[in-house]
């Protein structure tokens, strides 16, 4: 993959669930996850703060391999 990077996801959307698992393959190792957000889904800005948290995770799973 590109940087040494390889990735399988699978994301799953809801009204108010967002959820994706994955694998996720680095230089220094490699992560099995899953994450599951169930949240008011009443405005933009609760639906942007989920997508906000899921970056978040999405960084500290690639400091881990990389």
């Amino acid at each position: 993959g590109e940087h040494g990077m390889a990735l399988v996801d699978c994301t799953g959307v809801d009204a108010g669930v967002r959820a994706e698992a994955g694998v996720l393959r680095g230089p220094r190792g490699a992560v099995a996850y899953a994450v599951m957000v169930h949240f008011d889904d009443a405005d933009l800005r609760a639906r942007l703060a989920v997508r906000d948290a899921l970056g978040v995770v999405g960084l500290d799973l690639l400091e881990h391999v990389h």
